[in-house]
């Protein structure tokens, strides 16, 4: 793949496209479960993104977040325990206190097919830029080769168009498993 054909939402490279570039993916992506039921697990994922996301901007778990009143009792407070134990792990405070921008768009062009995409949270130190993505499924993977090969497909897409933009800084890759409160890398080559 030439670099011509890596293309990174403006906020990393500049204005290196324009709006008729913008395409939609094209997936087969499988939905995975959340920890609740057809039409409320959507809601559920979208609720954890976005109370996470102002969390990280207030540097803090936000208790009191008003997206918790749309959730029931014992979900709430699971989603709550869940982000606080989160808070507490050291390489997601070290990250955290990086230069954080949540929620980045990234496109990516592969000859006539463009992708494009949104990180949930990268955090920018000296040397390094962190990717992370927060997946909200019932079920946990035990190590790495039990992750759905679309959410390793969907890092990889990430890691191709950060590694683009930032070609002097090492890249890692993680997705924050909510339900559990783990950490998992998922390494790519850094070449």
């Amino acid at each position: 793949m030439n670099q011509e054909d890596y293309i990174v939402s403006p906020c990393f490279i500049g204005n290196n496209y324009s709006k008729n570039d913008i395409g939609l993916i094209e997936s087969n992506e499988t939905t995975y479960q959340s920890p609740l039921d057809d039409d409320l697990s959507m809601k559920y994922g979208e609720i954890a993104h976005k109370i996470i996301e102002d969390s990280v901007e207030a540097k803090n778990v936000i208790k009191n977040h008003p997206l918790f009143n749309l959730l029931d009792k014992n979900d709430a407070d699971k989603m709550l325990k869940n982000i606080e134990k989160l808070f507490e792990i050291p390489d997601f405070i070290k990250i955290m206190n990086f230069n954080v921008r949540t929620e980045v768009d990234v496109f990516l062009k592969f000859s006539e097919k463009p992708s494009i995409g949104r990180i949930d949270m990268l955090s920018i130190s000296e040397d390094c830029v962190y990717i992370i993505d927060y997946k909200t499924d019932r079920i946990v993977p035990k190590n790495l080769s039990e992750v759905p090969e679309d959410y390793i497909q969907q890092m990889n897409f990430y890691f191709k168009c950060i590694k683009n933009g930032y070609k002097d800084k090492k890249i890692k890759t993680y997705i924050i498993w909510l339900n559990t409160s783990e950490m998992m890398e998922i390494a790519f080559d850094d070449n």
